[in-house]
């Protein structure tokens, strides 16, 4: 199994509160087309944050599925092992979900088929769940897991063999290539840099991993010297650190500020894991857990400091902008 883990693709240590699964597995997906097929192994990164951000929206502690199934063959994990899900009303302590990473009348291509099995077989292997196989639509009106996959369940092709061996990454033997394609850089801020860096045409700021942003970070690479593969992962950004003299305003870009889980990318709450170390500076700073994630407890703590350093009114917020961080730390 290809496994991709929640650290790889920039997720939580963990999501969800704790469940023991054991009546089966649940096939879902997306809704409408989501067009990943055919596209590069980055666009499932973008696609599966974008599911964990959305469920975030909705009140839910994270990602809804136990993993995501990719039409590359990889296995995304999201919630895991023993967590409860929010997928299929009805069956969430009790089933464990994984999703195809297909909607509408997209056809899961032979990889992601695979992948579907291997980490039903991952999970079997490892506790006690039983051999059973559902769609969403058995536990509420619902299209899902669509059309081609309900085929999948009802000829039980689903059912087939897999490997419940992870090979983190993807990696086999030499380490493969995907622990390479984890971002440690929002996409923001990959445009941004491309452009400080004099890239012409300037990219369009609007965090989007699209064909004219791979060319740019790919010409970033190639000025930096290191390898061109158009992924920002630690290589590539430890370069562009050293070039820049790692200096970033405040730390971060004008404008933006650290606080809780939000829809605005300008917003840093650790969901990057290039943002935790300032976070954990700043939750060291307000003597609340450092965990890296700015969360209400880390809100809280930091309004306390603030009406203890004299700030008043709206500067009484709980967010840490360039203000808050300059009286924090000079």
């Amino acid at each position: 199994m290809k496994l991709i883990t929640r650290k790889m693709w920039g997720g939580p240590a963990s999501i969800g509160s704790y469940a023991n699964p054991t009546k089966g597995c649940v096939a879902h997906y997306n809704g409408g087309a989501i067009g990943l097929i055919g596209k590069p192994h980055l666009a499932c990164y973008d696609y599966v944050r974008r599911v964990h951000r959305q469920h975030l929206n909705q009140g839910w502690a994270g990602g809804g599925y136990s993993a995501l199934a990719c039409p590359h063959g990889y296995v995304f994990e999201m919630r895991g092992l023993d967590r409860q899900q929010a997928a299929q009303p009805g069956g969430n302590s009790t089933w464990y979900s994984i999703q195809m990473m297909v909607g509408g009348n997209e056809k899961p291509t032979p990889e992601m088929i695979q992948a579907w099995r291997d980490y039903r077989t991952y999970i079997r292997q490892r506790r006690a769940v039983a051999s059973a196989i559902r769609g969403h639509y058995q536990f509420i009106s619902t299209s899902c897991p669509g059309t081609p996959t309900k085929r999948l369940i009802a000829d039980g092709t689903l059912a087939g063999a897999g490997s419940g061996t992870p090979a983190p990454g993807g990696g086999s033997g030499g380490g493969g290539t995907v622990p390479h394609m984890t971002s440690v850089r929002p996409v923001r801020d990959q445009q941004e840099a491309v452009n400080d860096l004099g890239y012409t045409p300037r990219l369009e700021v609007d965090g989007k991993f699209g064909k004219l942003t791979l060319a740019g970070v790919e010409w970033l690479q190639e000025e930096l010297g290191v390898t061109v593969d158009g992924l920002w992962g630690k290589v590539t950004e430890a370069a562009y650190l050293k070039r820049t003299g790692g200096a970033e305003p405040y730390p971060l870009p004008a404008g933006h500020w650290y606080g809780p889980e939000s829809v605005d990318p300008r917003n840093h709450s650790g969901f990057w894991e290039r943002d935790r170390p300032a976070i954990r500076k700043i939750q060291d700073k307000v003597g609340v857990k450092k965990d890296g994630r700015y969360g209400p407890k880390t809100k809280d703590g930091v309004a306390a400091w603030q009406r203890r350093a004299g700030f008043t009114g709206r500067d009484v917020d709980g967010l840490t902008g360039p203000k808050t961080w300059r009286k924090m730390f000079g």
